[in-house]
């Protein structure tokens, strides 16, 4: 994950070719060993390569990089879930993660271990805004249920009766039970991608 300075940086490479260290703590300005901690992390990440003092742009540069909104998981009514006002924070993704289509993509961050050993406390998620039609059963999905947000499946269940209803339904089932849908509950969105290294 690019932080502000590191695209920062980037942008400054991108504009001045061949730029040395010398030149990026003087552009922004920083001190030189806070620029050198910056540069070491983007060579680590591939944004960057060096030739002798030069620091050259690879091809995973600044323009390969999307900024999805990162939503909280704050109580809120359905109709408000996806509003701007609810962004937290729009967070730099490489393009070549993601699809396409990247208008419709979201992030938020796993909460409990419901969804174990799939999903994981802390890993950030990554999903598609879906329809309450546009899934297949055994999806994970993010739901609103009960005036929360919830990662689940969605599995349809027979009852006594044989009836099949659909239940939202934990990965964890050692410790976490089927849980009925009903005509609130609402799909938000389909699990695209977990980033286990963002936790």
């Amino acid at each position: 994950m690019l932080t502000k300075r590191q695209k920062e940086i980037l942008n400054i490479i991108k504009k001045n070719e061949g730029i040395n260290l010398t030149g990026i703590a003087k552009d922004i300005p920083l001190a030189k060993s806070v620029v050198s901690v910056h540069i070491k992390n983007l060579v680590k990440q591939e944004f960057l390569r060096k030739e002798g003092r030069k620091l050259i742009l690879t091809e995973k540069s600044a323009e390969d990089i999307t900024r999805l909104p990162y939503y909280g998981l704050a109580q809120c009514g359905y109709n408000d879930i996806l509003t701007e006002d609810n962004v937290v924070n729009y967070i730099p993704m490489p393009t070549e993660f993601l699809p396409l289509k990247t208008n419709d993509l979201f992030l938020i961050k796993a909460k409990g271990d419901s969804m174990l050993p799939a999903i994981a406390e802390g890993e950030l998620l990554l999903f598609k805004k879906k329809t309450d039609t546009d899934f297949n059963q055994n999806d994970i999905l993010l739901c609103f249920h009960n005036e929360g947000l919830k990662v689940k499946r969605i599995k349809y269940i027979a009852d006594e009766n044989g009836q099949r209803l659909p239940f939202l339904v934990s990965d964890n089932k050692a410790y976490y039970y089927p849980i009925p849908a009903d005509e609130n509950t609402r799909i938000v969105g389909k699990l695209i991608k977990s980033f286990k290294d963002y936790k």
